[in-house]
């Protein structure tokens, strides 16, 4: 699961482990700040941005 911005870490903890239970296979978060996210490199935030994205809750959605 990827966390873009600044979200309470335990939140994002509490969260992986319901998805893990309903989906049966491990969750593990990643937290990367916006320009993190738009100015990394890597094989993990290169299969992400090849992949479509599920926007769940953004800044304003608070």
């Amino acid at each position: 699961m990827l966390v873009v911005g600044r979200p309470d870490r335990g939140a994002c903890y509490e969260a992986a482990e319901r998805a893990k239970d309903r989906l049966g296979l491990p969750v593990q978060v990643t937290i990367r700040s916006r320009p993190q996210r738009e100015k990394a490199a890597g094989p993990f935030l290169a299969e992400l941005r090849s992949r479509p994205l599920l926007l769940i809750l953004d800044e304003d959605n608070r």
